[in-house]
């Protein structure tokens, strides 16, 4: 099954509902101008963005999105206030080409919202049995790898949560024992949810001023004019 079919499962509604209910929390104080949604347009985390204009980016041929490779966006570097990348990276060849694609569009102190599947969990441990089908056909990657990359692209972390502990079988998604379960393991085990989010700032670049070579003082002396001044051209000066 692939990861867009099974976005319409009752495990994976569920599992959208909880991340937009966090991604609705993060970014209601986010404003500005341009923001992209990078992925399936089913997970739908601009839905709350108070930024006026959005667009969708993916390659693959969904519906009400432009196509492009991720890691070759054709947008201006600089260009783009807000950048959300559902289940993005687990699901690409070169995660951190994209990330490096993102860091250029995105403006200095641009916020970027990144969800995850979490190796770490339940949901990780069921990758052993099922390398097929669902979100367990990508490639997991961890949070301290993801705060690193980040830390290299010039980010600083503001948020990190992890959520939703239901067992990761459909059938039982909806179950009185699956909801025990969520509420129990998130007491108990707080970063062992099925997914990370991750809300991030772009640092501002600082520009390293280089000090001038000190000159010896040209002294004025009679019959010296400056290299490149003629009497013709200061007479020059105020005319039409």
């Amino acid at each position: 099954m692939q990861f867009s079919d099974w976005l319409k499962t009752p495990l994976a509604e569920k599992l959208l509902i909880s991340e937009q209910t966090i991604s609705k929390q993060w970014l209601e104080t986010v404003f500005g101008y341009h923001a992209v949604h990078m992925g399936d347009s089913a997970t739908q985390c601009l839905m709350q963005s108070r930024i006026p204009h959005s667009v969708f980016i993916s390659d693959a041929p969904y519906a009400y999105s432009l196509r492009a490779e991720l890691d070759q966006l054709p947008l201006k570097s600089d260009s783009v206030d807000l950048i959300v990348m559902p289940h993005v990276l687990e699901f690409h060849l070169h995660p951190h080409m994209v990330l490096r694609e993102v860091s250029r569009i995105l403006i200095s102190e641009g916020t970027l919202l990144i969800t995850g599947f979490n190796p770490h969990s339940i949901w990780g441990l069921r990758r052993y049995i099922d390398k097929k089908n669902g979100p367990w056909a990508g490639h997991f990657l961890s949070i301290h790898r993801m705060h690193d990359w980040l830390e290299l692209m010039g980010f600083t972390l503001i948020q990190t949560k992890t959520l939703f502990y239901r067992v990761p079988i459909t059938g039982v998604a909806n179950s009185e024992f699956s909801d025990r379960v969520d509420a129990r393991l998130s007491q108990i085990w707080p970063y062992g949810g099925a997914v990370y989010m991750m809300l991030a700032q772009k640092r501002v670049s600082t520009l390293t001023p280089i000090p001038l070579k000190a000159t010896a003082k040209r002294k004025l002396l009679p019959g010296w004019q400056p290299t490149g001044f003629s009497i013709s051209q200061k007479n020059k000066v105020g005319k039409p």
